[in-house]
């Protein structure tokens, strides 16, 4: 009996730190408008000075839209003013959007690629 009980105990404490670092590892999204630049040009530089920054993870570029998509691990409004700071000191024309679902400008993005004439 006493064995069953832990055996639970452990069962629930696992379930526990499994859910609570998934939620955790979520990230939050960040989308900065940036003009004139594309996946070939512009957009590698933009990414690798953006990759100076701990809090954020992975740096996607829509080009239909000419929108940077940046993954945030950690506190989104300390994010936005550290990329607003360095894109500030590095001259970049931009402008941080507001939030929105990333599901829908994944969405959008796809759409806005297939529509451009080649």
């Amino acid at each position: 009996m006493v064995r069953q009980l832990r055996l639970i105990a452990l069962l629930l404490v696992c379930s526990f730190l499994v859910n609570g670092t998934a939620k955790a590892t979520a990230p939050s999204y960040i989308f900065v408008e940036v003009p004139g630049i594309s996946l070939d040009r512009g957009f590698p530089q933009l990414r690798d000075e953006l990759r100076a920054l701990p809090e954020l993870g992975e740096i996607d570029f829509c080009e239909g839209l000419g929108l940077a998509i940046i993954a945030v691990h950690g506190d989104t409004h300390l994010a936005k003013q550290r990329i607003n700071s360095l894109l500030h000191k590095l001259r970049y024309k931009y402008a941080i959007k507001r939030d929105a679902d990333i599901g829908a400008v994944r969405t959008l993005c796809e759409r806005k690629s297939h529509n451009r004439p080649h």
